[in-house]
């Protein structure tokens, strides 16, 4: 539903009655629900991971999903009023109380496995 709507909200967004971030949060979640790297940096997920050492423990953790052009990310982001992904990852944190990880070079496959084995 929501990718049927977007060209309206693409004119929305000229119209000056939706914000570029809004859209751009709502690109994502639709690039990110069809398996494919998100261009904004707006999506997360989270998922588990074992702790080995003297004692295992299960941590959770949250991971930015994919992006198309990571080297970009931070202009595209400014292009729609969106900070750094820096400070939105730190932010994103912060709020969930676990640690929020950007690493370029994850893709879409191994983060998708991770988050599959954690029940997503």
């Amino acid at each position: 539903m929501q990718k049927r709507y977007m060209p309206l909200i693409e004119e929305q967004v000229r119209a000056g009655r939706v914000s570029a971030s809004g859209y751009a949060t709502l690109l994502d979640r639709i690039l990110m629900r069809e398996g494919l790297p998100q261009r904004y940096g707006t999506q997360t997920v989270s998922a588990l991971r074992l702790v080995e050492g003297d004692s295992a423990f299960v941590e959770q953790r949250c991971y930015l999903w994919p992006v198309e052009s990571p080297g970009q990310l931070d202009s595209l982001r400014a292009t729609v009023g969106l900070g750094p992904v820096g400070e939105y990852v730190k932010l994103v944190g912060e709020t969930y109380g676990m640690p929020c990880i950007w690493d370029p070079a994850l893709g879409v496959e191994e983060l998708s496995a991770l988050a599959d084995r954690s029940g997503e």
